[in-house]
């Protein structure tokens, strides 16, 4: 049982390296604005708060008294973490793709006097805030899966229960507020468009 456990494990861990590589290669994709609308993943970030908060994680683990039950419930919220962090930097990617093609397509017809300072700034602070968030986010997941191999294998249960709250904060940057930072600059970006499109990119990201 074991070994299976390790080889499902070093399997998904593999298949994360393929996606990584196939992730960095679709960076240079080109994407419209009106495509953003068709690939990003909506959201609601109203959990957000609560699931990386410390205090709430505190709570968690004197309702789920004993420490088998608090150990799956850490399960259940590793999970939640991963898919809440996957879906978010699908959408940096996605806004990144735009910026990308924006800041290529001006360069390649020499629009640069034509676009302007402001939207020239607009362009690289999507392209700045995409890469930064989804740097941080690759670190976090690579986290994740590691204590979900820990988890899996530590059969006595010997290892500490990793915290979810902590996973808010890597290298310094706030991950909510990272996010944040990428929605705020595509909005940015977005008002160059129209305010129809404005308002339909902000209640999807």
């Amino acid at each position: 049982m074991d070994h299976a456990l390790l080889l499902m494990s070093a399997g998904a861990a593999g298949y994360r390296l393929i996606s990584s590589g196939l992730d960095r290669a679709s960076r240079f994709k080109e994407r419209t604005v009106d495509e953003v609308f068709d690939f990003v993943h909506p959201l609601d970030n109203q959990d957000a708060e609560t699931l990386f908060d410390r205090e709430e994680e505190a709570q968690a683990a004197h309702f789920w008294q004993t420490r088998e039950l608090y150990r799956e419930e850490q399960r259940r919220r590793l999970a939640r973490a991963q898919t809440y962090i996957l879906r978010r930097r699908h959408n940096a990617l996605i806004v990144e793709q735009w910026a990308n093609t924006e800041w290529a397509d001006m360069r390649r017809h020499h629009l640069e006097d034509e676009a302007g300072p402001d939207l020239i700034e607009a362009i690289l602070a999507v392209q700045r805030a995409a890469v930064e968030f989804r740097v941080a986010c690759t670190v976090v997941l690579a986290k994740i899966s590691l204590w979900n191999v820990l988890l899996l294998t530590d059969k006595w249960q010997l290892l500490p229960l990793p915290s979810v709250a902590a996973l808010r904060t890597t290298k310094n940057l706030d991950l909510l507020l990272s996010y944040q930072a990428v929605k705020n600059a595509a909005l940015g970006l977005a008002r160059f468009y129209g305010e129809e499109r404005y308002q339909r990119l902000q209640s999807l990201l």
